[in-house]
């Protein structure tokens, strides 16, 4: 049932609880696994740059660029429509198992494209339309609730978890890049089995946020329309 601001607090917050602990666990996980991959240094490894070339050739892809950028938001970046991938000097320049990573999975996305399937390109523009949204829909919530206003409160709600539900199309796209980069990592022969086995538990780390945040989200609309506040 829809919320009404006459309802119980406490059967409001169920949910949204819920949410935000699952949330807090996934991105514990995650980034435990980065804040250890931020340590460790692959001897004799190959640097972001080099990652990314190896990626790229052990598909036969040779018509993309790799350069540094400056921008400091930007960790990795594939832009398919110039052909380049981007890295931070961070990641271009380093041989630690996190920039590792980073390249490693920009790269499986120039794969994807080179495939022919549309995954990079859908999954841009769902992450921006989401990005819109959920920065909305919090403040939206928090106004109406200064307000007093279900209506407010109940479309914020209903965007908010909607937004997170449509990251999940974008999940396809984030496995399938990290497959690649894995697989290729993987037969190319660059890390040792230790190494290699921190690099996929890594690169499946980041795809746990995903599930986290879309199972979560599927509960908070279970509340929202089917808890009993009236019984």
């Amino acid at each position: 049932m829809i919320l009404n601001l006459n309802q119980s607090y406490l059967y409001y917050l169920i949910p949204f609880g819920v949410f935000f602990i699952l949330l807090i666990i996934s991105y514990v996980v995650l980034f435990s696994q980065m804040r250890k991959s931020t340590k460790v240094k692959i001897e004799d490894g190959p640097t972001g740059a080099e990652v990314v070339k190896i990626v790229l050739e052990h598909y036969n892809i040779r018509n993309i660029m790799i350069v540094v950028t400056n921008n400091r938001r930007v960790k990795g970046n594939y832009d398919y429509s110039a052909g380049m991938i981007q890295l931070s000097p961070a990641v271009y320049y380093n041989n630690r198992l996190l920039a590792m990573c980073i390249a490693a999975h920009e790269a499986g996305y120039a794969v994807q494209v080179a495939d022919g399937n549309n995954y990079l390109i859908i999954n841009k523009f769902i992450s921006f339309i989401a990005k819109i949204v959920l920065t909305l829909s919090l403040p939206g919530i928090l106004i109406g609730f200064m307000v007093m206003s279900n209506v407010i409160i109940n479309s914020c709600i209903l965007a908010f978890c909607a937004a997170v539900i449509l990251t999940l199309f974008t999940l396809p796209s984030e496995i399938d890049a990290s497959a690649k980069a894995i697989k290729a990592i993987k037969e190319e022969g660059i890390l040792n089995k230790t190494e290699y086995q921190q690099f996929k538990k890594m690169m499946h780390a980041a795809c746990l946020t995903y599930v986290a945040t879309g199972f979560t989200a599927f509960l908070v609309l279970f509340e929202f329309f089917d808890f009993p506040y009236d019984k």
